[in-house]
């Protein structure tokens, strides 16, 4: 008989139920050979825990695609660039390709000439560009292409005739200290005279030296 349970009944079991009970469980209680016996038997045999082999070869048909993403993050490009744009130089260890200094410029500058460089449009002097340029500026350009220094000026018609009435004048007065220096100290015999006069004239032009 099915053993009586008081919780199942809901009230206290009769000495018969008691008695059936104790009958029951001691029909299930085995000794020694019993267990030998039934752990020998088929019946405990097909219920042996069965070792599982198939992972590895389930596994492996598997990727990160199978997998729930846990703390370590699975690589996506917007990850990329939100992390990429927030670096810069300073978190790049220098190698092969050395970064810009001013030390390392003034270094590299110091031992280079025009040797180093290609010309551009500024050309570089020879001498031949020279000869050509200067001969050029001679065949080509005049005076009108110089501007007038401060000591050689260019002769003008207003400053002939500036500096010829100067020297009229000065030439025309009588006898002064003045026209004693423009003689260099010997003065006219006649002032009043015209070939004195003339004589005045001439040494003054000549800046008073009597050519």
């Amino acid at each position: 008989m099915a053993i009586v349970l008081r919780n199942t009944k809901g009230s206290a079991l009769t000495y018969a139920e008691l008695d059936g009970n104790f009958t029951d469980l001691n029909g299930r209680v085995l000794d020694s050979d019993g267990i030998r016996t039934l752990v020998d038997s088929d019946y405990v045999i097909a219920r042996a825990p069965a070792t599982y082999t198939g992972f590895d070869s389930d596994f492996g048909t598997k990727t990160t695609t199978n997998l729930s993403e846990g703390t370590n993050l699975y690589y996506t490009s917007a990850r990329f660039d939100s992390d990429f744009g927030t670096k810069t130089t300073d978190d790049v260890s220098e190698g092969l390709n050395l970064y810009y200094t001013t030390a390392r410029f003034n270094a590299d500058l110091a031992v280079k000439s025009t040797d180093d460089l290609d010309e551009g449009s500024n050309l570089y002097y020879t001498t031949a560009r020279h000869d050509s340029d200067f001969a050029a500026s001679f065949s080509l350009q005049t005076t009108g292409d110089l501007l007038e220094g401060a000591t050689n000026l260019y002769y003008t018609t207003a400053r002939h005739d500036s500096d010829f009435n100067v020297s009229l004048n000065a030439a025309t007065l009588g006898y002064t200290t003045d026209s004693a220096t423009l003689w260099n100290g010997t003065p006219p015999t006649t002032v009043d005279s015209a070939l004195d006069r003339i004589a005045l004239l001439v040494r003054t032009l000549n800046g008073g030296t009597g050519a």
